[in-house]
């Protein structure tokens, strides 16, 4: 055979697969029609295209129908239709039994709905940054150093070292430095504070963010900005925004920029966090001036790498060890052990092992809880649709016989339940998915200050979640209730032998273990309502009222504030601290008789303790008068005396920076931090006016609202070019009350729902048992039963199972929520007894109401008419 004869043979391997899965008996005829069309093809279309049609036939040819040994059509055909015939009927049944129906899909809605919040907060931890197109060949270089015989790897590296790889690691594509801080932006006499990230102009083609305006390559002149859109509309409204100006303010001047490019608002999983994009030029140009060691000692960044696709990694190492070599050179303190290359895709995984990472490890905290409550309203919309299955089945026994004695399988059966179940949950996917858009999404972004969204068109994570948790739901939920209600016998269903009702174990068992979880959700609810109130009103231990606390941005502006606020007259006196009482005091570490110890630090002037109102209990305050004072003597709280074993007076000095102090004086304990956590051993001591960073202004009482404007303006009159960052002292904790409020507002509208989905579960349960009982009910009547008989029967089997839960429900929750306050707060209420009691007695009032509905609807019944129906 020729050359060119071979070239046009269709291709070999796809000829033996079509004759290896084809049914022989269709063989030929398959084959000659390809064959047939492959060479009309080469006619028509050349070789190449003849070949690769051919391969699309076999791939298109292999269907049931056509492979060895497959059933004949029919077969298949049947099968879809006995699936569309299942469907036809779940539907049919559902519509007739609206009121049991609409109590599964919506308990199954408000549970998919909380596990859609739950799930989208996780991704948003978990899947940080994974929508970037280059993710798996971006690297972060990181650095490891020793410290204290411990090696400890960080994220940030000397900034001259994204150069250095570019010039020597042959296998980087691109490089990019990134810092991020919060800048002072000017804009028409306003000034804001937003996050603003700086970064090479390589950045934006290594990482994926979609543009609404102007272009990303904007960031090639230094002079331009990348703006989000929300921050785009806060600074320019309608007008549009390619072209406008806004200043920023950095090292003390301002600095023009143009907008030349607006981003689309960044989703909650971006890995960076920034309304601003910058040209790192604008703040690392002047560092080009000094000396080398300076740049590479004071300028750090993390500098991130894109590898070319087919690069190693691993083959980078021997030009990371040249830097390290070249660092040493350089910087004689601190030296580089090694560099690393930390892929993209595990910046979160190993975000707690990396000190000063792009990733901040948040702990597990918020999603632990928010995972509990959908598992617990998941568990208990599971519980209520099981049950209500089970008991629906008695209206269905006829149906199930007649089935059974005329062939039907086993098999077919749970299949036909299963499918009726796909539609139920297929109907609370879609209505929960709104709910949680609707509803419970906007209701947590603005309790929790995030920004979690349902994007269906983008996310393809979470088409997987939804499709896992509808398949998950759709078996769990229904493969009990499928077996169970198809294992009946046909004989015991036509002898009437077969009863489903309230007396089934299992029945009874998942109803009080709704009612355990509901009791524990209304005892954390009222426990956090609780300790919220108590900390509301918890002396703080120092006088927190008529005191405004403000910035000083640079050294020189506090003496020009100190005397513009002296000259009102409502400011009674005026002091500077470094640290500022509520916002995270620095821990030093002292040494006393050769021991050392971690203490919090609060620095200021003379005055400030006693301008605080800070609570002297033995000793003196600082003397004014005296300048010496502050250098040489230091005040302490209660608990630092306690945790050293001091008693005042303490004659040994303690050690500070190598200088020795004494202690002159013991304050009463109080509340630096918030009340999560305990208060620690504290030092205050003075420090020089060149370190202030707060000014706290006390006033006349009364005036807090006037002269919270007056000292702002005063502030922006003397200082041109800063933002404003003053507050009231009694509001320091206020952000602190509001999380918490939200976190308690979590937990009680956990509570309520838990209460509606057993109340619901309960609803359809005993409906369920009154229709299936009406004539014994009714005979019952007609032979002289009371209606406080009646009342009694139904009541007492849910009577037992609430007092069941109550035992259970009260040492469990005991137990969880003294542990999850522990958790939380160094300060708390704890769970009394009380609160156990309210929270039974709620549960009691919901039951008696539910069941008392259909008591009520008992009373009511006609048992004339019942039997005469029967």
């Amino acid at each position: 055979m020729s050359k060119d004869k071979k070239v046009q043979q269709p291709p070999r391997w796809a000829d033996r697969f079509l004759v290896f899965y084809c049914n022989p008996t269709l063989l030929e005829q398959i084959q000659g029609d390809v064959h047939e069309l492959f060479y009309y093809r080469i006619k028509e279309n050349g070789t190449a295209r003849a070949k690769r049609a051919f391969i699309i036939d076999v791939i298109r040819f292999l269907r049931w129908r056509n492979i060895r040994g497959g059933k004949p059509t029919y077969y298949h055909n049947n099968a879809i239709a006995m699936f569309k015939n299942y469907l036809k009927i779940g539907w049919r049944n559902l519509i007739k039994q609206k009121g049991t129906s609409s109590i599964n899909i919506f308990g199954l809605s408000i549970a998919i709905a909380c596990c859609l919040v739950a799930y989208l907060l996780v991704e948003s931890v978990w899947l940080k940054g994974m929508y970037h197109e280059n993710k798996e060949d971006i690297y972060l270089i990181t650095h490891s150093t020793e410290e204290n015989n411990e090696i400890i790897r960080s994220g940030l590296v000397s900034s001259p070292i994204a150069e250095l790889a570019s010039q020597e690691l042959p296998l980087v594509k691109r490089a990019s430095r990134v810092n991020i801080n919060s800048y002072v932006i000017t804009h028409k006499n306003e000034s804001f504070s937003e996050r603003t990230l700086f970064v090479d102009p390589a950045f934006m083609d290594m990482f994926t963010y979609k543009m609404k305006a102007g272009y990303g390559g904007a960031l090639n002149e230094p002079s331009s900005v990348i703006l989000t859109h929300s921050t785009a509309q806060k600074f320019f409204g309608d007008t549009h925004p390619i072209g406008q100006e806004i200043g920023i303010i950095i090292k003390g001047e301002k600095k023009p920029f143009i907008v030349g490019g607006v981003m689309e608002d960044l989703p909650a999983t971006a890995l960076f966090n920034f309304e601003i994009l910058v040209n790192n030029q604008s703040i690392f140009s002047a560092t080009e001036q000094l000396p080398l060691a300076s740049q590479w000692k004071d300028y750090n960044s993390w500098v991130f790498v894109q590898l070319e696709e087919s690069a190693n990694p691993a083959d980078a190492q021997p030009a990371l060890e040249n830097i390290v070599a070249k660092q040493h050179t350089i910087v004689a303190t601190n030296p580089y052990m090694s560099l690393q290359l930390l892929p993209y895709n595990s910046l979160v995984k190993e975000a707690k092992n990396i000190e000063n990472g792009p990733v901040n490890y948040g702990g597990m905290g918020p999603q632990i809880l928010l995972i509990s409550i959908a598992l617990f309203m998941l568990t208990l919309a599971i519980f209520n649709y099981i049950n209500i299955s089970i008991l629906m089945a008695s209206r269905r026994l006829k149906e199930i016989g007649i089935r059974k004695v005329i062939g039907g399988r086993k098999s077919q059966l749970v299949f036909q339940f299963l499918s009726e179940n796909l539609i139920i949950c297929l109907l609370a996917l879609v209505l929960g998915t709104l709910i949680a858009a609707t509803l419970f999404l906007p209701w947590f972004n603005g309790m929790a200050g995030d920004n979690l969204a349902l994007d269906l068109f983008n996310n393809g994570y979470l088409w997987l979640f939804l499709g896992s948790l509808l398949i998950f739901v759709t078996l769990i939920s229904g493969i009990y209730p499928a077996f169970y209600i198809s294992s009946f016998k046909p004989v015991a269903i036509f002898a009437g032998k077969l009863r489903i009702g309230s007396k089934g174990k299992l029945t009874g068992a998942l109803l009080t273990f709704q009612f355990v979880l509901a009791i524990i959700t209304i005892v954390a609810g009222i426990a956090f309502l609780q300790t919220n109130s108590t900390n509301a009103s918890r002396d703080w231990g120092y006088n927190r009222q008529g005191k405004i606390v403000v910035n000083i941005p640079t050294e020189k502006d506090y003496t020009t504030l100190r005397n513009e606020f002296m000259q009102e007259s409502a400011i009674i006196d005026v002091a500077g601290s470094q640290d500022m009482i509520g916002h995270g005091l620095d821990e030093v570490l002292i040494n006393y008789k050769n021991e050392g110890f971690e203490v919090d630090i609060l620095r200021g002037d003379a005055k400030y303790p006693e301008m605080m109102g800070l609570r002297l209990k033995e000793g003196r305050f600082f003397k004014h008068d005296v300048s010496t004072d502050t250098k040489t003597s230091i005040i302490v709280n209660q608990t630092f005396m306690n945790q050293l074993g001091l008693q005042f007076p303490v004659e040994e000095s303690i050690t500070l920076d190598s200088i020795k102090y004494q202690i002159i004086g013991v304050v009463e304990d109080f509340h630096s931090h918030f009340f999560t956590f305990s208060i620690d051993p504290m030092v205050i001591m003075g420090t020089a006016e060149k370190n202030f960073n707060y000014l706290t202004v006390a006033i006349a009482p009364g005036t807090e609202k006037k002269m919270a404007e007056r000292v702002r303006a005063i502030w922006h009159q003397n200082i041109k070019n800063g933002l404003y960052q003053g507050e009231l002292q009694s509001a320091v904790f206020d952000d602190y009350y509001e999380d918490l409020n939200g976190v308690s507002n979590m937990l009680i509208f956990t509570s309520i729902l838990a209460i509606i989905l057993s109340a619901m579960g309960l609803f359809g349960i005993v409906s369920l048992n009154i229709n299936a009982r009406m004539k014994d009910i009714s005979i019952r009547k007609i032979m002289g039963a009371s209606i406080g008989q009646l009342a009694q029967n139904i009541f007492k089997r849910y009577l037992l199972l609430w007092a069941i839960a109550c035992v259970l429900g009260s040492a469990l929750a005991g137990m969880i929520i003294n542990l999850m306050l522990d958790t939380l707060f160094a300060f708390h209420s704890g769970t009394s007894a009380l609160t156990i009691i309210l929270a039974i007695t709620i549960l009691l009032a919901v039951i008696t109401l539910t069941v008392g509905s259909q008591v009520l609807k008992v009373i009511r019944s006609n048992p004339t008419e019942t039997l005469k129906m029967e």
